[in-house]
């Protein structure tokens, strides 16, 4: 990318449920970025009741590159995304969790690997605590993709892509139909899988974002029951979608014999 501190290129969408206890670090993270003045922001309270509000209107009233916008009632991540991405006009995009944050140099690198055939650029996270200490990098054994295939092969089985820190080009994502609406807090497989279908994915080996772990992360509710089971059905969904959209009919069904052996033996 050719004079990317030129122009505003980059919107950061950030879903905010009662998420005042970390909130301010993230924006911070955004704030120190290397071309922060390149980037939107794009905040959508998804009805907090706490202080996250007085927190989102500080910033928007302090920075002119700052927008909020305000459900009255919590809709749910994937709605709130949707919604950002509406209000959303750059070249790229990313949806940033509320307690995440981003290396001063992770935007301008990110971007840097697009070409015109890129839909999709995404990094290793490492996990960090409350506090901002180091614990892990997320995935050890990262899977470095050498071809668009095998990206697509694993899209059929698991989600092998790290959401934290990813960074999508607008122009192929609207060649999809977006976020599937019709699960409320999960759906990132889903749009890897159509993105993978109008474009290449790339990883950056050399940038790291940071996810971090606590008691109130929305992954700690996929333990229950009525939770678990939704995943199940997404998952199965996604599997679905992949084998359909991805592969010649013929290597489908070949891929498909395969996936069921494997679901069986689980």
């Amino acid at each position: 990318m050719n004079n990317i501190k030129k122009r505003l290129f980059c919107d950061i969408i950030i879903p905010v449920y009662n998420g005042e206890k970390y909130l301010k670090k993230t924006i911070k993270s955004i704030i120190s970025q290397s071309i922060f003045k390149n980037l939107k922001i794009i905040i959508i309270n998804d009805g907090s009741s706490d202080n996250s509000s007085n927190i989102i209107n500080y910033y928007e009233k302090n920075y002119e590159n700052f927008k909020s916008i305000n459900n009255k009632e919590n809709k749910g991540f994937i709605e709130s995304i949707n919604l950002g991405i509406k209000n959303s006009t750059s070249d790229f995009f990313l949806i940033l969790g509320q307690d995440d944050i981003l290396a001063n140099n992770h935007i301008e690198m990110m971007v840097n690997t697009f070409d015109k055939n890129t839909s999709l650029v995404y990094c290793n996270s490492i996990i960090i605590d409350k506090n901002n200490k180091k614990l892990k990098i997320f995935d050890k054994k990262f899977k470095i993709f050498k071809k668009h295939f095998f990206i697509n092969y694993y899209l059929i089985f698991s989600n092998p892509i790290r959401s934290t820190g990813a960074i999508i080009n607008r122009k192929l994502y609207n060649l999809t139909d977006g976020y599937n609406k019709k699960f409320k807090n999960f759906g990132e497989r889903d749009i890897w899988i159509k993105l993978a279908k109008v474009g290449n994915i790339k990883i950056n080996k050399k940038v790291y974002a940071y996810y971090r772990k606590h008691e109130s992360n929305i992954t700690n509710t996929f333990q229950n029951k009525e939770m678990s089971d939704q995943i199940k059905i997404y998952n199965k969904m996604c599997s679905d979608l992949a084998l359909k959209i991805l592969f010649h009919p013929i290597y489908s069904k070949f891929l498909k014999i395969i996936f069921n052996r494997r679901i069986n033996r689980n």
